[in-house]
């Protein structure tokens, strides 16, 4: 392995060059200090001792300072302000001493032994929260890990402890809170797989496996089998996500099977081609927070029920993409989305910058909340204001609704009528058609809240940065504050919205535009508002939005004054909150949970079943606190398992692995 390009010899550190000047990563020099020492083509350790002394250099060792142990971002941060510098230093230290250090020089070995102790001192006095998905896996992984190096149980106890807390807030929802997210759930997959590899201390090996199959199904559920990309909606993402840049998202995770990470199950998972596949996941059921995946031939509908709002953190929350299509573009080879945002003013990709440190393009800002309701193709989505007030004065706030690559899009209809030049404004409630070569997708603006000068706000069709947006405006004119949304405050009456109804279909299944068109017009849409008692002193002011053609009906009802949900319904009631649902994958706390001719049968906790009869593969999932009793059937027959508590049943042909907890779980067969 050669040192790559942007490594700078005179400080060993990877250097990056930004607009407002040199920046040396330590993060991500930790990590090619790690790499280069797994790699076996040549002896680079000499390099590897002068990283990680370069590394350890940026370390705080004040013991005084409120940040000790902890590390700076960059050598050239002033003072450390990401917190989680902390644990990835420690993901790629303490494997380092842990696997070679008889390869390291004593003094390395030593200083290391001092870092990686400091180390645990400042994840213990963060003790990050258990919502912060891929950081409390690190803080649960480093502190197990860090522990059983250092020879102190005190650490690895609270990691141990921590695991088991963490598994069982995510298996009360379905999926981890910081949900389906490129980046993160491949990180969170790698840092379980790692902690599973590696761990000395049996019941917690048992429990990352089984956690870290729950999020590699999750994972690859959300993989079109056709495009071979993997969809939203997303919790976070960056500039690479949200306009599918760069290679298949599959490429990131066959390397985590290759490498004993995940397990090679994912892939068939991912190949498993029957079209359409609808996903449906809850992430956290306290806030009702869903997760659904439409596929399709050619394009993939994610739609969450809100944006990831666990942070208030400009970095993380800015990143959420809770509408996310993303379409085959055969002209330009390549896969081509469409996303929406709510922004203020003049925010826009490569008008925000999260940090000095990096660049102005790294994020697409979500400025808002986003509700959202989804059946198959079809969605409804509400976004809200999250800045405007009576401290800040803007002069714009509006709901983009972004195809992010112009030139994917053939044309655009409005009534029926083909647009020519761009910019052109929008008749409230007019019917928006865009074609590509693959996909129609229909728009229709439900309401919005008018805060503006005129007796509409402005909706605006207009093409931004190779972009085509319809701008769905709460306020268009001169700069202003906004007194009536004040909160609290004299005046505050609820959050200014817009709502819009959305669907997509295959062009192929289409003999004309125009049918689809008529279609998609036939169709009925309101947006109601109703004021009525909420708790206690409180109102709510209900804003019910729906969709209805041919007896079916899609609708979302959110409270304006606390922009909660209050319910997502069809024609046939209020929608659930399920752990997973899906054609091939089933998880559920209900005995016994059904796929074809397969049939898993437990006694108490929750489960999830996977089965891909083409293939003979089946595969369970047990997650529960006390030992119950385990049926698997197949068309192969019967397999029972006596007193299991957590535990991954995978039976692939005639082929039987079962790892579990208590480990000497009985198993019977007809």
């Amino acid at each position: 392995m050669k040192l790559p390009s942007k490594f700078d010899p005179s400080v060993n550190l990877i250097a990056r060059q930004e607009e407002n000047g040199v920046f040396h990563s330590v993060v991500e020099s930790a990590a090619l200090a790690e790499s280069l020492m797994r790699d076996n083509s040549e002896n680079q350790t000499v390099i590897v001792e002068k990283i990680i002394a370069a590394v350890l250099d940026c370390q705080i060792t004040d013991e005084d300072d409120p940040h000790f142990g902890n590390f700076l971002w960059e050598k050239e941060s002033e003072v450390v302000e990401d917190l989680n510098a902390i644990e990835f230093m420690m993901f790629r230290l303490i494997p380092l001493l842990a696997e070679f250090s008889d390869r390291l020089a004593p003094a390395t070995r030593d200083r290391m032994h001092i870092a990686i102790r400091n180390g645990m001192t400042a994840i213990a006095r963060i003790d990050v929260d258990l919502m912060y998905t891929n950081i409390v896996l690190k803080d649960i992984c480093n502190s197990i890990l860090g522990g059983e190096l250092l020879g102190e149980i005190e650490i690895a106890e609270r990691g141990y402890m921590k695991l088991r807390r963490w598994f069982d807030r995510t298996r009360n929802s379905g999926i981890p809170t910081e949900y389906n997210s490129p980046p993160y759930t491949g990180l969170a997959i790698e840092v379980l797989g790692r902690l599973a590899s590696n761990t000395t201390d049996e019941d917690t090996r048992v429990l990352a496996t089984v956690a870290t199959a729950r999020i590699a199904l999750s994972a690859g559920l959300r993989i079109n089998p056709e495009t071979r990309r993997w969809a939203g909606p997303f919790g976070r993402a960056y500039r690479d996500a949200v306009l599918a840049e760069g290679p298949s998202e599959i490429d990131r995770l066959k390397s985590l099977v290759s490498a004993g990470l995940a397990p090679n199950w994912m892939i068939d998972v991912i190949d498993h081609s029957n079209l359409p596949q609808d996903v449906v996941e809850t992430s956290d059921v306290d806030t009702q927070t869903v997760v659904s995946t439409h596929h399709s031939k050619s394009f993939s509908l994610g739609v969450a029920s809100r944006e990831l709002s666990t942070q208030s953190n400009r970095f993380i929350a800015a990143q959420s993409q809770a509408f996310d299509l993303r379409y085959y573009a055969p002209k330009m080879d390549r896969i081509a989305t469409m996303t929406t945002r709510y922004v203020h003013d003049d925010a826009w990709l490569g008008k925000y910058q999260v940090t000095p440190s990096r660049g102005w393009d790294h994020v697409f800002p979500e400025q808002g909340k986003f509700r959202g309701v989804q059946r198959g193709p079809s969605a409804i989505g509400v976004a809200m204001s999250n800045m405007l007030g009576a401290e800040r004065s803007h002069s714009r706030a509006y709901l983009a609704v972004v195809w992010t690559d112009a030139e994917s899009v053939e044309s655009i209809y409005v009534n029926g009528n083909l647009v020519g030049d761009l910019p052109v404004e929008i008749p409230p409630g007019s019917n928006v058609t865009v074609v590509t070569e693959t996909a129609m997708v229909g728009v229709r603006v439900l309401g919005q809240t008018n805060l503006g000068i005129t007796s509409h706000a402005p909706i605006e069709l207009v093409e931004r940065d190779g972009m085509i947006s319809l701008d769905i405006h709460n306020y268009a004119g001169p700069e202003k504050t906004f007194w009536e949304l004040a909160n609290p405050g004299a005046f505050f009456q609820g959050l200014p919205y817009c709502a819009f109804y959305s669907e997509v279909v295959e062009r192929s299944e289409w003999k004309t535009v125009a049918q689809f068109m008529d279609m998609f017009s036939s169709g009925n849409s309101t947006a109601k508002l109703q004021e009525s008692l909420g708790i206690g002193t409180k109102h709510q002011r209900v804003l019910t939005t729906q969709y209805s053609r041919s007896g079916q009906v899609l609708g979302l009802e959110l409270d304006l004054v606390s922009g909660e949900l209050v319910r997502r319904f069809t024609e046939r009631g209020d929608m659930d909150l399920p752990k997973l649902e899906s054609e091939i994958a089933v998880h559920s706390d209900a005995s016994p949970i059904k796929i074809g001719d397969s049939r898993l049968e437990f006694g108490s906790g929750d489960a999830w079943l996977l089965s891909i009869p083409e293939i003979e593969l089946s595969i369970a999932g047990i997650q529960g606190d006390t030992p119950t009793d385990v049926t698997l059937t197949t068309a192969r027959g019967h397999r029972q398992f006596e007193g299991m508590t957590n535990g991954l049943i995978v039976w692939r042909g005639d082929e039987l692995t079962v790892t579990s907890t208590p480990g000497n779980v009985s198993s019977d067969s007809d």
